[in-house]
């Protein structure tokens, strides 16, 4: 017989994994996903007295993700899936999932966005293309390894992040920019975010 806090993990997880497998296949969650396993969230507080950490973590997570589909820092299921995820399992051990989630997915995504681009990139270096094309100085060049990569075949969702043979670079959330599977230069990619919260609960409900 599993308890209160043990079901609400199962939700979460659940919702997270269900969420993560749409964002990496197509980039977008339908919000059916939120609606469904929020609602399961929101029902089990019948079932369970709500003290004041509950409801101020809960709080917490609900406006952060308020924060991020209003400012665009983010995409806006990321802002609902935080949202969603706030109103399942707000706490564990005392701990606000919301607001650890909201603090480790971007460096999680971020990390693996610098290994990626490095990976790519010491590739390309290794069989001689790094860079072929590109007339920058050198601190550009220095920073568009750890950030760009040139485009492989296999993918999908990325941005173009070259004009000619000059890099651009995106230093704000791009929002209105539009997928590029026919550009052959170098690119960021966009990084679905839900995986990340996915392996941020699993972290919290481990560690």
């Amino acid at each position: 017989m599993y308890d209160i806090e043990s079901l609400r993990q199962i939700v979460a997880l659940s919702m997270l994994s269900v969420a993560s497998y749409f964002d990496i296949k197509k980039r977008e969650v339908n919000d059916i996903v939120w609606i469904i396993f929020g609602g399961t969230g929101s029902m089990l507080y019948l079932f369970e007295p709500i003290g004041f950490i509950t409801v101020l973590y809960l709080g917490i997570g609900i406006v952060i993700g308020i924060v991020w589909i209003l400012t665009r820092a983010f995409g806006q299921a990321d802002g609902l899936a935080l949202i969603a995820l706030a109103i399942t399992l707000p706490a564990h051990e005392k701990l606000p999932v919301g607001l650890i989630v909201s603090i480790a997915t971007p460096f999680l995504a971020a990390l693996y966005s610098l290994c990626s681009n490095m990976s790519y990139n010491t590739s390309d270096l290794l069989h001689g293309r790094l860079f072929l094309g590109v007339c920058e100085k050198l601190h550009r060049k220095a920073f568009a390894f750890l950030v760009l990569h040139r485009k492989r075949i296999h993918e999908r969702f990325v941005f173009p992040a070259q004009n000619a043979d000059k890099f651009v670079f995106h230093f704000r959330p791009k929002i209105d920019l539009e997928f590029s599977n026919d550009f052959h230069g170098y690119v960021t990619s966009a990084l679905p975010l839900i995986p990340f919260m996915l392996v941020s609960v699993i972290l919290i409900l481990l560690l």
